[in-house]
């Protein structure tokens, strides 16, 4: 609870964060917040695995550069 009071008066401010409802408020939206961050960061995550697994694929189906030298 003293975290949540903390935040509030640190965003909101020390006069507004006495009121319940200004408490209540700044709790919503730092919830929003943090979530809207870390679903942000999924997407980031997911969007570079993804980029860096499809060019392993791309780079696995290339033909070797390395040319075999026939045996004599």
């Amino acid at each position: 609870m003293m975290w949540w009071n903390f935040l509030t008066a640190f965003f909101i401010g020390g006069a507004l964060s006495e009121s319940s409802t200004a408490r209540r408020v700044g709790r919503i939206v730092m919830a929003l917040v943090l979530v809207g961050v870390l679903i942000c960061g999924l997407i980031y995550a997911y969007l570079m695995f993804n980029a860096v697994y499809n060019q392993a694929l791309k780079e696995r189906s290339k033909p070797s550069h390395v040319h075999t030298q026939p045996s004599h």
